[in-house]
């Protein structure tokens, strides 16, 4: 998960409610419906879902889960965008699973604001419903979101909401503030805390297939630079020189350090970023140390010393870290 800085504006709010002011159901309005028939409400993904709506979701979240970063492409279909992952309301709309007398969300079914992009992992078989707050606080009820029996839009973006949510929002948490990854690819909350825990365990952060992956990417990087420095070390053996340079090892971090990581961060359809940027500011400890020899008996890295030497001397003209 990675922080979002673009997203729906106040102006595409009130474009999208504008148009939603002209549909009706069931002989209302659709909006006075919608607040009548509560959580019973036929709610509309054709509306919620539209191709103008998919098309913003598409540029802010580049194609991608926006709680995992799993990769769907999306693609045109005679004018139509087809999406493998789908349109997620953050807070659920009908219904809320810790909160059983609670009848969800509903006012905010067609709110921009609330809508996250999710793959069918995080969203179908693991969010749901689920929409913990802290503990001792009270949920936003529809009530404070009602002025002269209309829904007030106005206060329905998701800034204007002050409820005390635990569950993650890119658009506005950092998760890297929360979010911990590890080199054997797992993921954990930082320092323990409620927030981080709870959106591990309500999206399945932690399930062993989006470990293997991240793992897989961890690995890629960690087997390059060991099948590079083995070359040069055969290469060395083979002309019977004792000495490599130091530039030699340079150029091995240079091209993982840059090319295989930073430049892909870089690209924002890129799977996977907050691992990477945790890889970028970690290298040593993801990629250059092996002290777990439980997990890494395999991973054997030829010059290990010079290799974090000119990690380091790499790293001091960077400004990334």
């Amino acid at each position: 998960m990675i922080k979002i800085n673009k997203y729906f504006t106040k102006k595409d709010s009130q474009s999208i409610y504008k148009g939603l002011s002209q549909k009706r159901q069931d002989g209302k309005p659709l909006l006075e419906n919608l607040k009548e028939q509560k959580n019973k409400h036929s709610f509309r993904p054709d509306l919620y879902g539209s191709d103008k709506i998919k098309r913003k979701l598409r540029s802010f979240f580049h194609d991608k889960c926006a709680f995992c970063e799993s990769y769907a492409k999306s693609a045109e279909n005679e004018g139509q965008l087809q999406t493998i992952w789908q349109v997620e309301h953050y807070r659920p709309k009908a219904g809320v699973t810790e909160d059983k007398d609670h009848k969800g969300y509903y006012w905010l079914a067609y709110e921009c604001t609330n809508l996250l992009t999710a793959c069918y992992r995080c969203n179908a078989l693991s969010k749901g419903n689920h929409f913990p707050i802290k503990g001792g606080t009270e949920r936003a009820k529809a009530d404070s979101f009602i002025e002269n029996d209309k829904i007030d839009f106005n206060k329905c973006t998701i800034h204007n909401i002050t409820e005390q949510a635990i569950l993650l929002n890119p658009v506005i948490d950092n998760p890297n503030d929360f979010l911990l990854f590890c080199k054997d690819g797992s993921i954990k909350s930082k320092e323990e805390n409620e927030r981080g825990k709870q959106t591990i365990d309500i999206l399945g952060l932690d399930k062993p297939d989006l470990v293997r992956e991240r793992k897989t990417i961890i690995d890629a990087i960690r087997n390059g630079i060991q099948k590079e420095a083995l070359k040069l070390h055969y290469e060395t053996k083979k002309k019977k020189s004792a000495i490599i340079s130091k530039s030699a090892f340079r150029v091995i971090i240079k091209h993982y350090y840059y090319k295989e990581i930073l430049l892909k961060i870089r690209e924002t359809t890129t799977p996977y970023i907050a691992l990477r940027v945790a890889i970028l500011r970690n290298f040593e400890e993801f990629i250059l140390k092996n002290e777990d020899k439980t997990t890494d008996k395999d991973f054997v890295l030829p010059y290990q010393s010079e290799l974090l030497n000119a990690y380091r001397e790499v790293i001091k003209k960077s400004s990334i870290q």
